[in-house]
């Protein structure tokens, strides 16, 4: 066939088009979306959160997307190192990543204080958020004393999570309850003699009370959930 001999097709010519074949469907049609969606980007910057009644280092972590160290970490000057110095009202820096708050002296040096967290100086250096010159003096850089480094993955010693003990023997160190307190008291919290259920979780995770081997109740739960302060009980494990 001769493509002379071949008719052009108007467009009002082709029939309607209808969803699924069936021509009492609704007609497909195309509609703008005017919503521009920003992908989420990486946080850079130390946040600033303020410690609630019943928070916990494991809880803020949870909430934040860290670990519960990296919380002590980042505020290692506030909490002593202490993560049992946590108290409502205190006001914590939130790192963007896991690693340690690093507060700069005069004199250090980025070599000596990569070595200190295990990391190297470039993880400090790359780390967008400290806005340090790629091609600074590594041994003696011109960093502000006072200034807060974020140091992504470095590490301090490990916290002990353990509550301290109060021996029967002597009471005297029991620092929490006073100086030089001498009343009666057993090993771990002191309470009044009236039990009272410590967290929402309500089921014991396995070992019972034993007298001499295992004087606590292991009650279960997960990572996060709040202890209730308020209640004179001890829990061990």
């Amino acid at each position: 066939m001769a493509l002379s001999s071949v008719l052009p097709i108007r467009l009002d010519q082709l029939p309607a088009y209808y969803a699924g074949g069936e021509k009492d469907a609704v007609n497909i049609s195309r509609r703008v979306n005017i919503h521009t969606v920003i992908a989420e980007r990486p946080r850079i910057d130390i946040m600033k959160y303020e410690v609630q009644e019943g928070d916990t280092l494991f809880g803020i972590g949870e909430k934040f997307g860290l670990k519960p160290d990296t919380i002590l970490w980042g505020n290692w000057y506030t909490m002593g190192g202490d993560p049992h110095t946590l108290r409502p009202g205190q006001e914590l820096n939130i790192l963007p990543v896991d690693g340690v708050l690093h507060i700069w002296s005069l004199g250090e040096g980025l070599n000596g204080v990569a070595k200190f967290y295990g990391v190297t100086a470039e993880d400090i250096i790359n780390w967008p958020g400290n806005n340090l010159d790629p091609d600074i003096d590594r041994s003696h850089p011109p960093i502000e004393e006072g200034t807060a480094l974020v140091v992504p993955n470095g590490r301090r010693e490990p916290p002990s999570w353990q509550m301290i003990q109060i021996t029967r023997t002597n009471p005297a160190v029991a620092k929490v309850l006073g100086p030089g307190y001498c009343g009666a008291v057993s090993s771990g919290l002191v309470g009044d003699g009236v039990f009272g259920w410590p967290t929402t979780s309500q089921w014991l995770s396995g070992y019972q009370y034993m007298p001499g081997v295992h004087e606590a109740i292991d009650i279960g739960g997960v990572i996060g959930t709040v202890i209730d302060k308020k209640r004179n009980v001890s829990i061990g494990g």
